[in-house]
Order: C-alpha cells, then sequence, then structure tokens
C-alpha cells in the first residue's frame, strides 16, 4: 500500500511519459484512497493490499504484531467497515473479501467486521456477500491453515412465489480465545462462544451458547465441556520419561 503523496507522484510521472493506461490505473488507485477512509500504520503499509471499489468504506488496523504474508482486502460497495484490533500476527495469509465485482453479484453496504486484539491467523478466507450483517470476532483468536468463515450463501433462495428470502444472513460471531482448527469451515448465521475450540476440518453452522468446549465435526456438535487451551505448543508436553 502506498501514501496518497506516492500515488500523486506516480500519476504525475506517467503523464508526463504520455502513458494513458498507467495513468487511468493509479486515478483509481488514488478514488480508492482518497474516497475511503483508512488508517493503518505507515510500518506495516509493506503487509497489507488493498482493492477497494466504493467510497465511505472505512478500514481501521492497528499495530501489526508481525506478519510474513498479506493482508488482502477487497471490498466492492459503499459505507462497510472492517476493523482489526492490535497485535494481529500473520503466517500465510489474511483474504477479507466483501461484495464480488461480477455479474451474478452485486455492491454491498453496511457491512461491519471486527477483528479483536491479539488475534493470530495461518491461512483464513473471511466472506460476505450480502448486505447488512455483522462479523465478528473476538479477542486472542488462533486460527490454524486453510480456515473459512462464510457467512453467506452467495445467492438467494426463494420461495417459489418469490415472496419469503428463505436463506437471510445474519450476523456471525465467534467470541474470545477461541482456537479454529485447520481446514475448519463457519457457515453463515454461527454464533461460537468463548473460549471454545473447533476440530480439524469442522464445518460449522447455527448456535453453541456455551463457552470452553469442543466443537467438532460435519455437521459439528459440541463433543466436550469444561475445556480451556494454550497458544504454547511447548508449555504442556506432558510429563517427559527419564
Amino acid at each position: 500500500m502506498m501514501t496518497v503523496r506516492q500515488i500523486r507522484l506516480k500519476m504525475l510521472w506517467y503523464r508526463i511519459t504520455l502513458n494513458r493506461g498507467r495513468v487511468l490505473k493509479w486515478r483509481q488507485v488514488y478514488d480508492m484512497m482518497t474516497h475511503n477512509n483508512i488508517s493503518v500504520s505507515r510500518d506495516d503499509y509493506d503487509a497489507i493490499e488493498l482493492d477497494i471499489v466504493g467510497q465511505n468504506n472505512t478500514i481501521k488496523i492497528g499495530k501489526l504484531s508481525h506478519c510474513n504474508a498479506k493482508i488482502h482486502i477487497s471490498i466492492f460497495g459503499d459505507n462497510n467497515t472492517v476493523t482489526i484490533g492490535d497485535n494481529l500476527l500473520v503466517s500465510i495469509g489474511l483474504n477479507i473479501t466483501i461484495g464480488n465485482n461480477h455479474p451474478n453479484f452485486g455492491p454491498v453496504q453496511d457491512i461491519h467486521l471486527n477483528i479483536g486484539n491479539n488475534c493470530s491467523f495461518e491461512s483464513t478466507n473471511i466472506i460476505t456477500y450480502n448486505c447488512h450483517n455483522n462479523i465478528t470476532i473476538g479477542d486472542n483468536c488462533m486460527f490454524a491453515f486453510g480456515i473459512t468463515v462464510y457467512n453467506t450463501d452467495g445467492h438467494p433462495i426463494l420461495n417459489r412465489t418469490r415472496t419469503k428470502l428463505l436463506n437471510k444472513v445474519g450476523d456471525l460471531q465467534i467470541g474470545n480465545h477461541c482456537w479454529i482448527g485447520a481446514h475448519a469451515t463457519i457457515l453463515k448465521n454461527t454464533h461460537i462462544a468463548n473460549d471454545c475450540i473447533i476440530g480439524w476440518g469442522s464445518v460449522v453452522s447455527g448456535n453453541f451458547e456455551k463457552n470452553n468446549c469442543i466443537i467438532a465435526g460435519n455437521p459439528a456438535v459440541a463433543k466436550r465441556s469444561g475445556i480451556t487451551w494454550d497458544a504454547n505448543g511447548c508449555r504442556w508436553g506432558g510429563v517427559h520419561k527419564k
């Protein structure tokens, strides 16, 4: 990601060199930066890629902890918000997709995505193609690799008379201190309570209102209660034989 000043210099250079195609490209980037509200630490610019078609969208990202890979945020629509707290760690990639610039979709609005403080992601895709919904991920959450958070069905399902929407998309919520295992899929309207673990390859849908549970399977169900977890894989290595 570049500053507005750097973008202006790019546009000026390509105007001087009569490269009209490049001028148009950097004009689109300039419009993206000036028609939306973007707050990112300058130290973290290299870790973030933005692709925004629309205006009055708000991107607010706290100071990153450590990023070996890119955070890619794609928005197609207006008046949407992405807020990410402090100390985010990304090892492989975090992709956030709000709306889809495709003939079978349309621009979205009033999407609010919030990721809390001290979260870590190996590789995760967070996706919604529907207007007027919230996606909330609490503090101190840990996401393994190959995870999809999918608060959408992509397309509407209606009754035959087209008088009722059957697959309404509401809010998706993941509580504080949740560990999402590899290749898990979190589907639309799901609520996961605090301090829960989602098992490897699970497909999670519905409300899980009890804290301190292991949730696993396809479809996922609560398997065990009264648990917690620690992100440090070495601290609890068991008893070593002498």
